[in-house]
């Protein structure tokens, strides 16, 4: 008997357990991957997104000097914003499309929007960047543009990418594998103290 009520209080604390771990995705650093501009050159560098909480938590974006002069968009020099479908500030959502990342210089002399083809997430992958041309509407193309958007280079290909797709197992799993684990034992049990 002594058994039996030891295999219940296993059982009970494996649900206990395995329902507080639950499996989730973590913040993910996104890579530009083969960006090019309409003049010739190319962006580089990578930002720390956290879908959960829809934030940028830091960046460093280099892009060449060509139309308009080399510069590296970072945390120390410039402000990241960003505009998902779930941003909680609907103004900002409406103008730009769902999916963006705006960052300006604080000189306020530069600033560059980013449209991704898709929600970025902390599961990883690859999303394209939406790309355009001078005739582009400008809500759905990425760019970078200098203060007075006199001059504006398009981006014309390219994608962020994380190093690892993360796998993120449904929360019940772990829960799950302990119940039937516990539930053959105690079938074992019954068993051996039957025959």
């Amino acid at each position: 008997m002594k058994l039996i009520q030891t295999l219940i209080r296993t059982a009970a604390l494996g649900l206990f357990v395995g329902g507080a771990t639950l499996a989730h995705a973590t913040p993910e650093t996104w890579t530009f991957s083969d960006v090019a501009f309409d003049d010739g050159t190319t962006l580089s560098g990578s930002f720390f997104y956290d879908a959960a909480i829809d934030n940028v938590r830091s960046s460093s974006i280099s892009v060449q000097s060509g139309s308009l002069p080399a510069f590296t968009y970072d945390m120390t020099d410039s402000g990241v914003y960003t505009y998902s479908s779930t941003s909680p500030n609907p103004i900002a959502a409406g103008f730009y499309g769902p999916n963006e990342l705006f960052i300006a210089n604080n000189a306020g002399t530069s600033s560059i929007l980013l449209d991704f083809a898709a929600t970025l997430t902390d599961a990883g992958g690859s999303v394209a960047l939406l790309t355009g041309n001078a005739s582009s509407d400008i809500t759905v193309s990425s760019y970078e543009t200098n203060g007075d958007a006199s001059v504006t280079r398009y981006v014309t290909q390219g994608s962020v990418t994380t190093g690892t797709v993360s796998a993120v197992p449904e929360p019940g799993t772990g829960t799950y594998a302990l119940c039937g684990l516990a539930g053959l034992a105690l079938i074992s049990v019954r068993r051996r103290m039957r025959g």
